[in-house]
Protein backbone atom coordinates (compact mmCIF):
# COMPACT_ATOMS: atom_id res chain seq x y z
CA UNK A 1 0.00 0.00 0.00
CA UNK A 2 1.24 3.71 -1.04
CA UNK A 3 2.07 5.60 1.80
CA UNK A 4 0.18 9.22 1.81
CA UNK A 5 3.23 12.10 1.78
CA UNK A 6 2.32 14.34 4.58
CA UNK A 7 3.60 17.62 5.09
CA UNK A 8 2.31 21.35 5.14
CA UNK A 9 0.92 23.74 3.04
CA UNK A 10 4.53 24.80 1.95
CA UNK A 11 4.58 21.24 -0.04
CA UNK A 12 1.26 21.48 -1.45
CA UNK A 13 1.23 25.73 -3.10
CA UNK A 14 -1.99 25.67 -4.18
CA UNK A 15 -4.11 24.36 -1.49
CA UNK A 16 -7.08 25.42 -3.16
CA UNK A 17 -5.87 23.18 -6.16
CA UNK A 18 -7.85 20.27 -8.06
CA UNK A 19 -8.20 17.60 -10.34
CA UNK A 20 -10.12 18.55 -12.87
CA UNK A 21 -11.43 16.36 -16.31
CA UNK A 22 -12.63 18.32 -18.79
CA UNK A 23 -14.70 16.08 -20.57
CA UNK A 24 -17.20 16.48 -24.08
CA UNK A 25 -20.24 17.06 -22.60
CA UNK A 26 -18.94 18.33 -19.00
CA UNK A 27 -16.25 18.20 -16.24
CA UNK A 28 -15.27 15.96 -13.38
CA UNK A 29 -13.66 17.54 -10.02
CA UNK A 30 -12.43 16.44 -6.89
CA UNK A 31 -11.34 19.70 -5.15
CA UNK A 32 -11.17 20.86 -1.51
CA UNK A 33 -8.82 18.40 -0.52
CA UNK A 34 -7.47 17.30 2.86
CA UNK A 35 -5.64 14.53 3.39
CA UNK A 36 -4.65 13.17 7.18
CA UNK A 37 -2.47 9.91 8.15
CA UNK A 38 -5.99 8.17 8.25
CA UNK A 39 -8.57 9.50 6.33
CA UNK A 40 -8.99 11.97 3.21
CA UNK A 41 -11.86 14.55 2.68
CA UNK A 42 -12.71 16.33 -0.62
CA UNK A 43 -15.78 17.24 -2.96
CA UNK A 44 -16.71 15.53 -5.83
CA UNK A 45 -17.95 17.35 -8.22
CA UNK A 46 -19.99 16.95 -11.40
CA UNK A 47 -21.09 18.82 -14.37
CA UNK A 48 -22.78 18.01 -17.01
CA UNK A 49 -24.00 20.97 -19.23
CA UNK A 50 -25.68 23.19 -16.93
CA UNK A 51 -26.26 20.80 -13.83
CA UNK A 52 -23.77 20.50 -11.41
CA UNK A 53 -23.68 17.94 -8.71
CA UNK A 54 -21.45 18.09 -5.33
CA UNK A 55 -20.71 15.84 -2.92
CA UNK A 56 -18.22 15.49 0.07
CA UNK A 57 -16.46 12.30 0.67
CA UNK A 58 -14.64 11.45 3.72
CA UNK A 59 -13.00 8.03 3.37
CA UNK A 60 -9.74 6.11 5.05
CA UNK A 61 -7.09 5.65 3.79
CA UNK A 62 -7.42 2.07 1.48
CA UNK A 63 -10.47 3.60 -0.19
CA UNK A 64 -8.40 6.64 -1.42
CA UNK A 65 -5.77 4.55 -2.57
CA UNK A 66 -8.62 2.65 -4.13
CA UNK A 67 -10.26 5.66 -5.81
CA UNK A 68 -6.54 6.53 -7.56
CA UNK A 69 -6.10 3.15 -8.73
CA UNK A 70 -9.64 2.93 -10.26
CA UNK A 71 -8.54 6.10 -12.55
CA UNK A 72 -4.80 4.93 -13.03
CA UNK A 73 -6.14 1.79 -14.08
CA UNK A 74 -8.14 3.29 -16.75
CA UNK A 75 -5.42 5.03 -17.56
CA UNK A 76 -2.89 1.59 -18.18
CA UNK A 77 -5.66 0.32 -20.16
CA UNK A 78 -4.78 2.29 -23.26
CA UNK A 79 -5.96 -0.58 -25.71
CA UNK A 80 -9.30 -0.31 -23.72
CA UNK A 81 -11.26 -3.34 -21.75
CA UNK A 82 -14.38 -5.26 -22.20
CA UNK A 83 -17.46 -4.39 -20.22
CA UNK A 84 -16.86 -2.11 -16.85
CA UNK A 85 -14.82 -1.30 -14.25
CA UNK A 86 -16.25 0.71 -11.39
CA UNK A 87 -15.54 2.30 -8.33
CA UNK A 88 -17.47 4.06 -5.29
CA UNK A 89 -16.56 5.65 -2.33
CA UNK A 90 -16.27 4.75 1.20
CA UNK A 91 -19.81 5.07 2.16
CA UNK A 92 -21.44 4.74 -1.72
CA UNK A 93 -22.43 8.74 -1.56
CA UNK A 94 -20.65 8.52 -5.26
CA UNK A 95 -20.29 5.66 -7.63
CA UNK A 96 -18.18 5.79 -11.21
CA UNK A 97 -18.87 3.34 -13.73
CA UNK A 98 -16.45 2.89 -16.85
CA UNK A 99 -16.45 1.97 -20.42
CA UNK A 100 -14.51 1.83 -23.00
CA UNK A 101 -15.56 3.01 -26.80
CA UNK A 102 -13.63 3.16 -29.31
CA UNK A 103 -11.09 5.35 -28.05
CA UNK A 104 -13.31 7.09 -25.38
CA UNK A 105 -14.02 6.41 -21.70
CA UNK A 106 -17.79 6.93 -20.85
CA UNK A 107 -18.44 7.49 -16.95
CA UNK A 108 -20.97 7.10 -15.60
CA UNK A 109 -21.76 8.84 -12.42
CA UNK A 110 -24.14 8.44 -9.47
CA UNK A 111 -24.01 10.81 -6.71
CA UNK A 112 -26.35 10.15 -3.32
CA UNK A 113 -27.12 12.37 -0.87
CA UNK A 114 -27.53 10.28 2.29
CA UNK A 115 -28.17 12.94 5.08
CA UNK A 116 -29.07 16.28 3.06
CA UNK A 117 -31.45 14.98 0.57
CA UNK A 118 -33.00 11.50 2.20
CA UNK A 119 -30.73 9.38 0.10
CA UNK A 120 -31.89 11.10 -3.38
CA UNK A 121 -29.76 9.97 -6.17
CA UNK A 122 -28.48 11.80 -9.17
CA UNK A 123 -27.30 10.18 -12.51
CA UNK A 124 -25.57 11.75 -15.29
CA UNK A 125 -23.07 10.74 -17.98
CA UNK A 126 -19.73 11.74 -18.96
CA UNK A 127 -17.34 11.13 -22.13
CA UNK A 128 -13.88 11.79 -22.85
CA UNK A 129 -11.18 10.98 -25.28
CA UNK A 130 -8.74 8.20 -23.07
CA UNK A 131 -5.75 10.19 -23.57
CA UNK A 132 -6.58 13.09 -21.50
CA UNK A 133 -7.01 10.79 -18.28
CA UNK A 134 -3.55 10.83 -17.87
CA UNK A 135 -2.87 14.59 -16.66
CA UNK A 136 -6.09 14.73 -14.51
CA UNK A 137 -4.32 11.03 -12.65
CA UNK A 138 -0.90 13.01 -12.50
CA UNK A 139 -2.97 16.11 -11.03
CA UNK A 140 -5.34 13.76 -8.38
CA UNK A 141 -2.60 11.71 -7.28
CA UNK A 142 -0.19 15.21 -6.42
CA UNK A 143 -3.69 16.68 -4.56
CA UNK A 144 -3.88 13.16 -2.66
CA UNK A 145 -0.28 13.43 -1.87
CA UNK A 146 -0.20 9.60 -2.84
CA UNK A 147 2.70 8.27 -5.21
CA UNK A 148 -0.14 5.55 -6.46
CA UNK A 149 -3.30 4.00 -5.59
CA UNK A 150 -4.20 0.48 -5.08
CA UNK A 151 -7.25 -1.34 -6.19
CA UNK A 152 -9.44 -3.62 -3.79
CA UNK A 153 -9.08 -7.24 -4.69
CA UNK A 154 -11.06 -9.80 -4.28
CA UNK A 155 -10.13 -12.85 -2.34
Amino acid sequence: MSAIRRGSDEHRPDVHARAVLVCDNGVLTFEDVDAHRDHTTCTAVARIRYEEHRIALDQITPYVLDMLGFFEELVSDSAGWPGVKSWRSEATEMRVEARFERGFVRFEIAVRWLAVRDGETWRGRLRVEHDKLAEFVETLRELLGLERGARFTVM
